[in-house]
């Protein structure tokens, strides 16, 4: 399977890596109902993924709706380029 293949295994509706099912996780409902509705309203998701490095997101929303406020949210950088 390429890496690409891999990654994008992550948006299958039902696809999850919990060993069990919780309160809440473990059910599948993420990712892909993320790029299901992000791709509604014009938008796109994009998955990198570095063994030893890291893994990056990139939510892309249309103009119009990129002006309305939001949260920014880094985990765990070691990229100077994110400082805490």
């Amino acid at each position: 399977m390429a890496d690409r293949d891999a990654i994008n295994m992550i948006f299958l509706a039902g696809f999850s890596t919990a060993e069990k099912v919780t309160n809440i996780s473990g059910r599948g409902v993420g990712m892909d109902v993320v790029k299901t509705n992000i791709e509604k309203i014009g938008g796109s998701v994009d998955v990198t993924s570095e063994s030893g490095r890291g893994t990056t997101i990139r939510i892309k929303i249309p103009l119009t709706l990129a002006i309305i406020p939001a949260l920014m949210v880094s985990a765990a950088a070691s990229d100077s380029r994110f400082p805490r």
